[in-house]
C-alpha cells in the first residue's frame, strides 16, 4: 500500500495486531512472575534470595518491553483512501542512481506524487495516475484494468494487489518494470510457479537500510522491521536473476 493503495485492511496476525498480542503474552508472563515474586517473598529463607533478584530483573525487563514503544510493523493509516503511505523519498533516489531507465515512465500508484516528484528530477518523463484521487495525477484510473503501452513503470503497489501488479506491469511496458515489495515476496509456491518459473526479474535490488513507511504528516520516529527490496523486469534482459544490494548513505541524505 501506499501511494496508490486500494485494498482494505484485513484482520491479520500481523503488523500492529501481532504487536498486541506480543504485548499481551508479555503481560501474562509478567504476572506469573510477579505472583511466583511475591509467593517467595512470604518466606524467609536465605536460599530463596538468589532466586528472588533474578525474579526481580525478569520483571524489569519485560515491564520495559510492555510499556516501550513499539516500532511500526505494518502501514495502517487509511487517509484519504485504503492504505496510503507515502514512499520515502529517498527509497526512490537509491533505484534512479542505480538503475538506468530509457524513455518515459508510468508511476501508476501515484498517491501524492512523492515518487514521481523524485524521478521528474532525475530527468525522466513521468505519467502519474491513481485510484484515487490524492490531488496529484490523474485520478480514478485502474492501473490493473489498463491497457495502454509505455516505456517503463515504476511504483511502490498496493501491497494486496502485488501480484497482479507485476501481471499488468510486464503487459503494459516494453522496458522496464520496478517495483517495490516486500523481500519476503520471493517466497511462496503460488508465486513461483506464476511469475518466477514464467517471468522472473532481471534484478532484484535488497535495501542494504531499512525502509519505515509513515501515513502522510505523521511524525517519524521508530524503525520498521520489515525488508524491502526492488524487484526489477527488463524485457530487452535475457539471463538469470541478479540478486544485488543497494548502497548505504541515502537514508541520511534524503530524510
Amino acid at each position: 500500500m501506499k501511494d496508490g493503495g486500494w485494498q482494505r485492511l484485513s484482520k491479520t496476525t500481523s503488523g500492529p495486531t501481532r504487536v498486541c498480542g506480543y504485548r499481551n503474552l508479555a503481560l501474562k508472563k509478567l504476572q506469573v512472575t510477579v505472583n511466583k515474586l511475591d509467593s517467595q517473598r512470604c518466606c524467609c529463607r536465605s536460599d530463596l534470595l538468589p532466586e528472588s533478584a533474578k525474579i526481580e530483573q525478569e520483571v524489569s525487563m519485560t515491564q520495559q518491553f510492555v510499556l516501550a514503544p513499539q516500532p511500526t510493523m505494518k502501514r495502517v493509516a487509511d487517509l484519504g483512501g485504503p492504505d496510503f503511505y507515502p514512499t520515502p523519498e529517498w527509497a526512490t533516489h537509491v533505484l534512479a542512481d542505480n538503475e538506468k531507465f530509457e524513455g518515459d515512465i508510468w508511476e501508476c500508484a501515484c498517491g501524492d506524487g512523492a515518487m514521481a516528484e523524485v524521478l521528474k528530477k532525475n530527468g525522466n518523463s513521468v505519467i502519474a495516475s491513481d485510484l484515487y484521487d490524492r490531488g496529484y495525477g490523474d485520478a480514478g484510473i485502474d492501473f490493473r484494468s489498463e491497457n495502454r503501452l509505455v516505456d517503463n513503470i515504476i511504483t511502490n503497489p498496493p501491497f494486496h494487489s502485488a501480484e497482479e501488479f507485476v501481471h499488468a506491469g510486464l503487459r503494459q511496458c516494453t522496458g522496464k518494470l520496478a517495483l517495490l515489495l516486500r523481500l519476503a515476496f520471493l517466497e511462496s509456491a503460488g508465486r513461483q510457479k506464476s511469475i518466477f518459473s514464467k517471468t522472473p526479474p532481471s534484478s532484484v535490488w535488497i535495501f542494504s537500510e531499512r525502509i519505515t513507511f509513515y501515513p502522510s504528516g505523521a511524525v517519524r520516529k521508530g524503525s520498521g522491521t520489515t525488508a524491502y527490496a526492488w524487484y526489477v523486469w527488463d524485457h530487452n534482459y535475457d539471463g538469470p536473476t541478479q540478486l544485488k544490494w543497494l548502497p548505504t548513505g541515502y537514508k541520511s541524505k534524503f530524510s
